[in-house]
């Protein structure tokens, strides 16, 4: 979380190493863990910026995506594949300029995560019937292949 309050970090590369590094070192169930923690703090509600939520996913999730096994990404996508594309789909409500900014920064957040799956991950493990992404998206094992490019 001190990372991303400040613009710039005094300390932000040597994170970045560290996150680099952890992520290539541990298992895949800490990596996963791992991910799921820092996606866990970018949907909190009680942030008081979004500038904060931007940077937990530009500083650390995307670190961490970008350089954690193709079996980590498998899984953490399954977990949360459902949830980014509700977001992605929702229509945004201008109840005020803070709800409203929480919830451009979640979409933009999102596209650049679904970038990484889509660039790290091989067509099968995305776009088959065999994918768990797809599967967990369709809620069920009886898929065409494509639904999420139907999205």
């Amino acid at each position: 979380e001190i990372l991303c309050r400040d613009h710039r970090h005094i300390m932000e590369e040597q994170f970045e190493i560290s996150f680099k590094r952890i992520a290539r070192r541990c298992s895949c169930y800490k990596q996963v863990e791992l991910l799921g923690t820092v996606h866990k703090m970018f949907q909190s509600e009680t942030l008081l910026s979004t500038a904060t939520r931007q940077a937990y996913v530009d500083r650390s999730l995307l670190t961490l995506l970008l350089h954690c096994s193709v079996d980590a990404l498998n899984d953490f996508f399954c977990k949360i594949i459902v949830e980014a594309v509700d977001t992605l789909r929702s229509r945004f409500t201008k109840s005020n300029e803070t709800v409203f900014d929480t919830q451009l920064t979640k979409k933009m957040s999102y596209y650049k995560i679904l970038e990484v799956m889509y660039s790290r991950l091989s067509k099968e493990d995305v776009y088959s019937k065999d994918s768990r992404i797809n599967q967990t998206f369709q809620g069920s094992t009886c898929v065409e292949g494509n639904e999420l490019t139907k999205t």
